[in-house]
């Protein structure tokens, strides 16, 4: 369990937890995202540590990795995109690049988007995300009128 559940760090200050993330978000980071950083800390006598705890985590991953993650895909009836990252260790691309393998077989109206980027799409692909989600919206509409009109 130690590759899912790795130690949550420990900060003794903010300013070593900002460090942290702009260390995680190289190329991506910016002044505007340290109270993004905050926001995910809470202090614990002398040192920061997350508000996610390994328990919470731990739940998390469970709902990710057993939930019936196909079988949802396919139920939905409105347009849908997964966005997937491309960085990231191998192990992890090849994870992904099976599951939009299997997506397409089991819910092939649903698009998939790869984005060159590590797991954290928004932050390091904003504008690209962005343009998504209005190409999302525009099909959603489109379908929302194709079910009134039908």
């Amino acid at each position: 369990m130690g590759f899912m559940q790795p130690p949550l760090p420990r900060y003794s200050s903010f300013a070593e937890a900002v460090e942290d993330a702009r260390r995680d978000f190289d190329g991506a980071w910016g002044d505007d995202l340290e109270p993004f950083v905050m926001s995910r800390l809470v202090q614990a006598s002398s040192s920061f540590v997350l508000t996610l705890t390994s328990e919470v985590r731990l739940e998390l991953l469970r709902g990710l990795y057993e939930s019936p993650v196909d079988q949802l895909w396919a139920q939905l009836e409105s347009p849908a995109i997964a966005l997937l990252a491309r960085g990231g260790p191998a192990p992890m691309t090849d994870w992904r690049e099976r599951g939009a393998r299997r997506l397409a077989l089991n819910a092939p109206d649903v698009r998939v988007a790869w984005f060159d980027t590590p797991h954290d799409i928004p932050i390091f692909a904003p504008e690209a995300v962005a343009a998504e989600i209005r190409k999302l919206a525009v099909a959603s509409e489109a379908s929302a009128g194709d079910k009134l009109q039908g």
